[in-house]
Parts: structure tokens; sequence; C-alpha cells
């Protein structure tokens, strides 16, 4: 999986395998069992902010990974010398 996330994160190529609407779903799920067990989750909530950032752009239907994605655009940096 490593090898597979670097790759698509270095070239640009989000095509999904696992989508993001698919991430921020579970970690949606996470966060309501979370928050029904008292137990905290300090970095969950960003995470799941950076998800529904990608979805709001029109990446829902991309991996996973396309967080890097909004990550660089945030940033105004790019990660690799894809797309």
């Amino acid at each position: 999986m490593k090898a597979i996330v670097s790759e698509q994160m270095l070239t640009g190529d989000y095509t999904p395998g696992f989508k993001a609407s698919m991430a921020h779903k579970d970690l949606g799920l996470g966060q309501n069992l979370a928050a029904c067990l008292g137990v905290p989750l300090f970095t969950l909530a960003p995470a799941r902010q950076l998800y529904s950032m990608a979805l709001a752009l029109g990446k829902r239907d991309r991996s996973h990974t396309v967080i890097a994605q909004v990550l660089e655009e945030i940033a105004g940096v790019r990660i690799g010398g894809g797309k």
C-alpha cells in the first residue's frame, strides 16, 4: 500500500481504488463511534475536513489519496511532477 499511495501522490494519478467519498463516510462513522464511547480522536476531525474539501472540489470519485492534492492547493506547492 505504501508504494501505491506514494506513487499516486508523486505522479498525480488519483485513479480510485478506495474513493475519497468512502473515506469521508468512514471517518464520519469513526467520529460518531468515538463520540458515543467518549474517546477523543484529536486528528480525525481535521482529516475529515480535508475529505470534505476534496468532495466540495468535485474529487469524490478520485482515490482517497487525493487529499494530497487538496493540501498542495492549500499550500501552493507540488509534491511531485504529476498532473
